[in-house]
């Protein structure tokens, strides 16, 4: 076996000068009595194995001033179940393990001031549950949490621009991923494998998505896309995915979404007026649907309603109506109206209604009745309970009315 120059001290104190700037290899690896290390922020490099087998520490915390850690650092530090990272802009250099191999980390404070997470940087910490990318974060690396198996959900700040290949490849415990509204690219395979996911959020400004991005991503239910602009992806972004997972798009972008490379493989597209929510303009996920079209006559709305099943078979249609019980007169082309920047749909029997800024919001049965009106106050979302399954009408203020199916 290796010796280091350590080796059979009962060292339980280091103090590191505050002027040091290179922690060199394997300096203190085997201080096994050794529970705490503060490491001062002048350093700017940490050696490989320069910690490992510190079998003592719970706890580390990793300067701003860091910009290098070397392959096996903390190796086998295998009661490390704390690490706070606070590296500005770091690399991790694979040589041998990885930096953090054998360690038990369970908590994973990163700091307020980290604008890269780089690439590789915490992999396999299968013990964490939960992460917080602080808004100073602007690129994630690639394969920067692959393997964190335990990880259950995962919001990505407005602050992040790009996700690397792999990041969150193989997290097969997350459930659901927000992508915040910077991010412009999704690297290869980064949420690959994570079998559990079940609903994704696409931020407003995403452009492209590698292949394999969410490939074997087979519990996946809900694909909220909000750019207006469909992003590019590759014939196996989503490979092995149901190709009847519910795809909500902005209204206004539906067939261009429909119409893309490789969209087609999506089959229960779904739109709503800013992209988000299910409810304003297409099935709710099941295997129902209600399509509608509205014209604007003086102050009255009317409505046309097909509900239909997922091949387009109607099962029930209205005639034209008004939410003031008036015959709409003969119509022969009518656009849907679209509702921008209010988000309405369904969760069970309840209507939720968000972005109505103070107005009064009214729910209306299909025979134009009046059943309820509810003030929005401080822009929370107005809620509605829906008395049965059937089309209901939401009007906020003197806007067009839209149409919302509760089918289940």
């Amino acid at each position: 076996m290796v010796s280091y120059w350590l080796d059979s001290c009962n060292i339980t104190t280091i103090n590191i000068g505050n002027n040091v700037q290179v922690i060199p290899d394997y300096a203190f690896s085997r201080c096994t009595g050794l529970t705490s290390i503060t490491i001062p922020n002048s350093v700017t490099s940490i050696g490989g194995g320069a910690f490992s087998w510190c079998t003592g520490l719970t706890s580390v915390t990793i300067p701003e001033s860091v910009d290098t850690i070397f392959g096996e650092a903390f190796k086998d530090c295998s009661n490390l179940s704390t690490l706070n990272y606070n590296a500005v802009n770091c690399v991790i250099v694979l040589s041998g393990y990885h930096w953090l191999y054998g360690c038990n980390i369970t908590t994973l404070n990163i700091g307020n001031n980290v604008l890269v997470i780089p690439d590789y940087a915490f992999g396999y910490l299968t013990g964490l549950t939960s992460i917080a990318i602080p808004n100073s974060v602007t690129s994630i690396g690639d394969w920067a949490f692959g393997g964190c198996t335990g990880l259950t959900s995962i919001t990505i700040p407005n602050s992040v621009t790009s996700i690397g290949d792999g990041a969150f490849d193989g997290c097969i415990g997350l459930t659901s991923a927000t992508i915040g509204n910077a991010v412009t690219s999704i690297g290869e395979g980064a949420f690959e494998g994570c079998s559990r996911l079940s609903s994704v959020v696409i931020g407003n400004a995403v452009a492209s998505i590698g292949e394999n991005c969410f490939a074997e991503c087979t519990g996946l239910r809900t694909i909220t896309f909000q750019p207006t602009t469909p992003p590019s992806i590759e014939s196996n972004s989503f490979d092995r995915v149901l190709r009847d997972v519910t795809v909500n798009v902005p209204c206004a972008s539906l067939s261009a979404y429909q119409n893309a490379p490789y969209y087609d493989y999506f089959t229960n597209f779904n739109c709503s007026g800013n992209g988000g929510g299910s409810g304003t303009g297409g099935g709710n996920g099941g295997n129902t649907g209600a399509d509608t079209t509205s014209v604007t006559h003086g102050d009255t709305v009317y409505v046309y309603v097909t509900i239909h099943d997922t091949v387009n078979t109607i099962i029930h249609d209205t005639a034209y109506i008004t939410i003031h019980d008036t015959v709409c007169p003969e119509v022969n082309s009518i656009s849907p109206t679209v509702i921008s920047d209010i988000n309405i749909y369904t969760v069970e029997r309840q209507i939720v209604v968000e972005g109505a800024a103070s107005l009064p919001v009214t729910f209306y049965d299909m025979q134009g009745r009046t059943l309820e009106t509810k003030q929005s106050r401080n822009d929370q979302p107005v809620r509605f309970d829906a008395p049965a399954t059937g089309v209901y009408m939401i009007r906020v203020a003197n806007l067009p009315a839209q149409r919302v199916a509760i089918l289940r």
